[in-house]
């Protein structure tokens, strides 16, 4: 196993490429781990979250970017500033599969940038831009004119807009216009870094060990996906609301600030 990391450092504008330890990827496999390994040995107690000291991790997982079903999520991991602790979001979209297209297993964003930037990252260079004009646009906006000025319109965009911005500690990182990595206020942090976004580009191809026997364990696993009511039925017409009265029955429902399993009224 071999997978490379991009630290960014805002404050300096600088970046380099780091190699994990195979035997660091074995004991923590996927982006969570090995995320919150990397922040729990880097991160000094007592970082104020929204300070230059915090650092902002996009980590995906060894799986991202094959054709194995939900492997595409990626993982945004920090010092919450909306509860103090490990803040921990993960969502879909076409950003982490890109990010290693890239050649990256994740990106640890350090410092803070003295003005707006946004990172262009396209396989395996690192151009910091100036984000000056973007600031105080929605995402979708942001996306859309980052394309325009890039000129390409397969790049993949994780950005925040005016809720990060003005370290709102519920903010997202939205990719895709409409994919949110919504817990713990990682845009906040994102915000507070000066960094509006970042566009991602590669054409790397993913090494998988033995195709055949990974291909034949992909179809089973499809199957199972479309014979279950669940994942088969539920989620394609409902999306993640589809567990709702799931989570309320085996009272894992997050009521009251997850003070209680059980929503009565539902």
């Amino acid at each position: 196993m071999e997978a490379s990391i991009l630290r960014v450092d805002l404050a300096k504008k600088s970046s380099k490429v780091e190699k994990i330890a195979d035997q660091v990827l074995r004991k923590y496999l996927g982006g969570r781990g090995l995320g919150v390994r990397i922040l729990y040995d880097e991160l000094k107690s007592r970082v104020d979250p929204l300070k230059p000291e915090n650092k902002l991790i996009f980590m995906t997982g060894p799986l991202v970017g094959t054709y194995v079903p939900t492997a595409g999520r990626l993982h945004v991991i920090t010092k919450s500033p909306l509860t103090g602790g490990l803040g921990d979001s993960n969502c879909g979209g076409d950003f982490g599969p890109e990010l290693r297209f890239a050649g990256y297993e994740g990106i640890v964003i350090e410092g803070r940038s003295p003005e707006p930037v946004y990172l262009s990252i396209r396989d395996g260079t690192v151009e910091f831009k100036s984000a000056t004009r973007l600031w105080g646009n929605g995402v979708s906006q942001t996306e859309d004119k980052i394309r325009e000025e890039l000129g390409d319109k397969e790049v993949k965009i994780a950005s925040v807009g005016p809720a990060g911005e003005n370290l709102v500690l519920i903010a997202g990182v939205v990719n895709r216009k409409h994919r949110v990595a919504g817990r713990a206020g990682v845009g906040a942090v994102m915000g507070s870094k000066n960094l509006k976004a970042i566009a991602v580009r590669g054409r790397k191809k993913i090494p998988v060990a033995d195709d055949v026997k990974l291909r034949e364990t992909v179809k089973k696993v499809q199957q199972m996906i479309k014979g279950n009511t669940l994942t088969g039925k539920t989620y394609p017409l409902l999306g993640s609301m589809g567990l709702v009265n799931v989570m309320n029955e085996n009272g894992v429902f997050p009521t009251k600030n997850f003070n209680s399993g059980y929503f009565s009224q539902g």
